[in-house]
């Protein structure tokens, strides 16, 4: 149930962007992952698409080998992304716990 909550979180963001930029569409990629319920982020979306008045395009990304697909492409750009991370770290622009000394870093794709 709680994850429910996370998913509506996400997916309002999505809507609200999607109807404020006059997208057409909005989606989202949670579906890849086997740990999330594709036909609830579905049925979200469904709601939240007539809430903000713009489509959701229903989508099941782990279907036909999508989530061993996005690990094999996740393999070939893992280095890079720990390069650019390791950078990031050693400028000071990272956030730290200061408990564990591991920093949090998140990686948008435009």
């Amino acid at each position: 149930e709680r994850c429910f909550i996370c998913y509506e979180l996400r997916l309002r963001e999505a809507a609200r962007l999607a109807a404020e930029g006059g997208y057409d569409f909005f989606t989202t990629t949670l579906t890849i992952s086997p740990l999330k319920n594709a036909q609830k982020l579905n049925e979200i979306g469904s709601r939240l698409a007539e809430e903000y008045h713009v489509a959701c395009l229903p989508s099941d990304f782990k279907k036909k080998g999508g989530y061993l697909r996005s690990i094999e492409l996740s393999v070939s750009t893992t280095c890079i992304v720990r390069i650019i991370a390791a950078a990031f770290f050693q400028s000071g622009n990272a956030a730290v716990n200061s408990k564990t000394g591991r920093g949090c870093l998140s990686v948008r794709c435009r």
